[in-house]
């Protein structure tokens, strides 16, 4: 991420086309009208038969279930009408995968994988012959899509990958390794696997993106694994021994997959982080109910100052989340961006934002909350894996800061968000994301002078610049999306996104000066080395 384009400047230069974007869950209004139909026939369908408690308790979701979820098209939301699907937006996949995480999220977890990590290669890289074999029906949920990255190993370290496909004499491609943590591995038919491949199309060095099947001999599913979350959710080992697939089987350009790697990736990091959105609404929507009929001093509890501090919090960073998910999606589709840095910041924030949201709902509840009855402990535990999987979080803030670094040296103006603002009302909020804008470039600027190439070692002082650049992406999106409800009438939705605007910028503002402090802790630094490094030798 350390070369791309500034995303600041792309969004900002085309500002008037976000804004009215981001007050959308879908592509156009055609779509929207599409999507409405949708999300009522889903919200029907899963307020009647997803049994999320049985789910959990089962650690599996029943077989009924994923196919009346296909007779109602979600599995080929995101597949092209030509292959069968319904060639859904991301805006509006997302909003659906948003709606199923409402009521379950290993039930969301499982289709959005599908939709996610296991289409999105097929769909956007593989040759015509391999999506025509493979997209109809994966569209009808007659095969299931799974991804395998995750080493033993390796983690988010790809080069440290094992994983390793031959090229025999007679051109076929013999892969033997292990992939762990595979989402929808338990019932997937196709899985899409990252390997490296020495040697392929003249490469020394390359990794390759393969489509295995789960009947190719060699291949074998390790079993369920027994998780603190998402239980319902399917997720195994994958083995590959002596597996042997033709050339046909390589999704994208040989030996140069990892372009098409990373952009996979963020696909699934949005989708991801649309779920995320889901379950901290379930947590609000939850806790609005305890503290509106939960009465304490004679009074329901929802009146005391601190239980609407963390109400109003709570709202808002909903709020926040949900204009993050889409300005993703706007960047990808609107504005046709790399998306790897606002998808990011999407899944950190988001991630983060929903385990917030459903500790501060388990507060609210008292002693009902740690109760499994009520359904928010089971929310928590959903929550936890957000901030390791599809990158965690710490590695993703280093590809932030680590971003910030590259621009120094870069010849170009800060992005500014005020003059895009029309609204008086918001003019404090954008100007804190342009105080915040030059800040970090000052900041970056004035680790590189300190410490040269090793600033990228000081992770400690790189996470503050990272935490600064997820609060500064945060005001941009809601700012252009409260801006653009404010154009569009003075209505009740208009106050209350005004209301939340100001709230968020308050937290931003503390957020980004936290984190630009942190990058001056270097003292503070130095003495958390020296005393792991003891407790480390005391280890050994």
């Amino acid at each position: 991420m350390a070369n791309a384009p500034d995303p600041f400047s792309t969004i900002l230069a085309q500002a008037e086309k976000v804004g009215p974007a981001l007050t959308r869950f879908a592509r156009d209004a055609g779509e929207a009208e599409m999507v409405g139909i949708v999300l009522r026939s889903v919200s029907d369908w899963a307020a009647k038969r997803i049994d999320a408690p049985a789910i959990d308790e089962s650690h599996r979701i029943p077989p009924e279930l994923l196919a009346e979820a296909a007779e109602l098209g979600l599995f080929g939301m995101t597949i092209p009408e030509a292959h069968g699907g319904f060639a859904l937006s991301m805006t509006a996949a997302c909003r659906v995968v948003e709606e199923l995480a409402l009521f379950d999220r290993s039930v969301a977890t499982a289709i959005g994988l599908h939709c996610g990590l296991g289409l999105r290669g097929l769909i956007h890289h593989a040759n015509p012959t391999l999506q025509a074999a493979t997209l109809p029906a994966m569209a009808t949920g007659d095969k299931i899509g799974a991804f395998a990255a995750t080493e033993p190993g390796a983690g988010s370290h790809i080069a440290g990958m094992k994983t390793t496909g031959k090229v025999q004499e007679d051109g076929s491609i013999v892969l033997n390794g292990q992939k762990i943590y595979v989402t929808n591995g338990g019932f997937a038919d196709y899985y899409t696997v990252v390997a490296k491949t020495p040697g392929l199309a003249g490469a020394r060095r390359g990794w390759s993106l393969f489509l295995l099947h789960r009947d190719d001999p060699g291949l074998s599913v390790g079993a369920e694994e027994h998780k603190l979350g998402i239980r319902g959710s399917s997720t195994t080992t994958l083995s590959l021994d002596d597996v042997r697939v033709g050339m046909d089987r390589i999704i994208g350009e040989p030996s140069n997959g990892l372009e098409a790697f990373h952009e996979i990736l963020a696909w699934g990091r949005t989708m991801m982080a649309a779920g995320c959105l889901g379950s901290a609404r379930a947590a609000y929507k939850l806790t609005l109910g305890q503290v509106t009929s939960r009465e304490q001093f004679n009074r329901p509890i929802g009146h005391f100052g601190q239980v609407r501090e963390k109400m109003a919090d709570m709202r808002a960073t909903i709020y926040a989340m949900e204009s993050l998910v889409r300005l993703v999606t706007v960047c990808q589709e609107h504005l046709g961006m790399d998306i790897n840095f606002v998808s990011s910041v999407a899944k950190i924030f988001n991630s983060e934002g929903s385990w917030q949201v459903a500790d501060d709902a388990l507060q609210l509840h008292g002693g009902s909350g740690y109760v499994e009855e009520t359904g928010v402990a089971r929310i928590l535990r959903d929550a936890r894996i957000t901030r390791i999987f599809e990158g965690a979080n710490e590695v993703l803030r280093f590809n932030l800061a680590a971003l910030a670094l590259g621009g120094v040296n870069e010849a170009h103006e800060v992005a500014l968000l005020a003059p895009c603002v029309r609204h008086p009302e918001l003019a404090a909020a954008a100007a804190v994301h342009d105080d915040a804008a030059q800040r970090i470039q000052d900041a970056a600027k004035a680790l590189l002078d300190r410490y040269g190439f090793k600033a990228f070692e000081r992770q400690m002082l790189l996470k503050g610049i990272a935490d600064a650049q997820i609060a500064r992406t945060l005001l941009l999106a809601v700012v252009l999306r409260t801006d653009a409800e404010l154009r569009a009438g003075e209505g009740v939705v208009a106050a209350q996104a005004l209301r939340l605007t100001r709230y968020l910028a308050g937290k931003c503002q503390r957020a980004i000066d936290a984190g630009l402090a942190a990058t001056l802790r270097a003292e503070e630094e130095d003495l958390v080395t020296a005393i792991t490094a003891c407790e480390y030798d005391q280890v050994d």
